[in-house]
């Protein structure tokens, strides 16, 4: 703990004193908030916040168990036929966060028989789920294409399936997968393709 300390890296909570804004204030000081995922300002939407206070109002402040027990509302029914409308599919899953979509999914779909190619950004919650999988995980360069296919030719053969994961639209930087080139690589070597669109989808 000393040796991150001095090189600027232990990390300690900040005492936000604001809602999640555009601008917040920490330990009496005003700051641009540069770090959150409320780019559009919809945290504070006077139609969200009145929206989501008068469900809570109606509906009480949890399922009381999980879907497939006993959770499995009228609201969230509602919530996975608006979202199979907008997104023209047949059918979505809905989980309690981005981070337990990552992780439930990929660990889910992958084992120890499979190979992942991950992009060197992907989230945090994309490599955990990766890792819990048992699957071998292969990182490719951020964004290079050319590194994904060698690591494909090299290594696919040994494999039962193979799954190469990106993210639409990278959280940090704000840069783009290559999605079409990511597919045909995908197509010529009889892989998925997953892509987490957390930080794309309503966005482009």
């Amino acid at each position: 703990m000393q040796q991150l300390a001095h090189r600027a890296q232990r990390r300690s909570l900040l005492h936000v004193q604001t809602p999640c804004d555009a601008e917040v204030e920490v330990s009496g000081r005003s700051y641009i908030c540069l770090c959150s995922n409320n780019y559009l300002g919809l945290a504070r939407h006077p139609t969200l916040s009145q929206a989501l206070a008068d469900a809570a109002l109606e509906h009480g402040t949890g399922a009381g168990a999980s879907p497939l027990i006993s959770g499995f509302m009228q609201v969230h029914k509602a919530a996975v036929d608006a979202l199979c409308d907008w997104l023209d599919v047949a059918a979505v899953a809905l989980f309690s966060s981005g981070y337990a979509a990552n992780v439930g999914t990929l660990s889910a779909l992958l084992d120890k028989d499979c190979l992942v190619l991950s992009d060197a950004l992907n989230h945090a919650s994309i490599i955990d789920g990766c890792r819990l999988s048992g699957a071998t995980i292969k990182v490719y360069r951020h964004l290079d294409v050319a590194h994904a296919r060698a690591l494909l030719t090299e290594n696919s053969r040994s494999y039962a399936r193979t799954l190469i994961v990106t993210e639409s639209m990278f959280s940090m930087d704000g840069d783009r997968a290559p999605l079409s080139a990511l597919r045909r690589l995908a197509d010529e070597h009889h892989a998925a393709l997953y892509v987490d669109e957390a930080h794309a989808l309503g966005v482009y």
